[in-house]
Order: structure tokens, then C-alpha cells, then sequence
């Protein structure tokens, strides 16, 4: 059981910009605070283990990678999508009836 529990934790400690940036995303609903939540604390992580001369886990690497990717990737889809529909509505208030 020992053995479980310190599995849990380290892949728990990796994945934790991960885990935050969805509990971030559930708990405000705004895309824009989760994506900055995620990336600082995957940045923090990684600069704490370079200060403490501690190699850089891959699957930690991966994680911030995956939340500046799928964030930005996000972030840019929905501003896209809120400019399409923004436009389209000033439009169909412009036309005359």
C-alpha cells in the first residue's frame, strides 16, 4: 500500500498544473485566469527543481506543455468565435427591417 500512495503523490505532483488549471477553469469559469494559473505554477515547479539542481521530469515538462498548448489553443479559438458572433449580431442590428 506504501508503494501506491508514493505512486499517487509523485504523479500527483507532476500533473499538478494540470489539475490545477481544471480546477481553476471549474471553479471561475473564465479560460484566461486558468491558462495563467497552470502555466505559472508548471513554470514555478520546473524553475524550483533547476534552483535545487534536481533533474526536470519529463512527465512534468509535458504537463506545462499540455496546459500552454490546449490553453492557447483555446483562448485563441474563442476569441475567434466570440469576434464571428459579435460581428454577426452588429450586422443583423445594422440591416434595416
Amino acid at each position: 500500500m506504501h508503494g501506491l500512495i508514493y505512486a499517487g503523490r509523485k504523479l500527483g505532483e507532476d500533473m499538478l498544473a494540470t489539475l490545477l488549471f481544471a480546477a481553476l477553469l471549474v471553479a471561475t469559469d473564465d479560460l484566461r485566469i486558468a491558462v495563467a494559473g497552470g502555466i505559472l505554477l508548471g513554470l514555478g515547479q520546473l524553475l524550483f527543481d533547476l534552483w535545487r539542481r534536481r533533474g526536470v521530469n519529463s512527465m512534468q515538462a509535458i504537463s506545462l506543455f499540455l496546459v500552454i498548448g490546449f490553453g492557447l489553443a483555446g483562448l485563441i479559438a474563442i476569441q475567434y468565435l466570440s469576434m464571428r458572433l459579435v460581428g454577426r449580431t452588429r450586422r443583423q442590428a445594422a440591416t434595416p427591417v
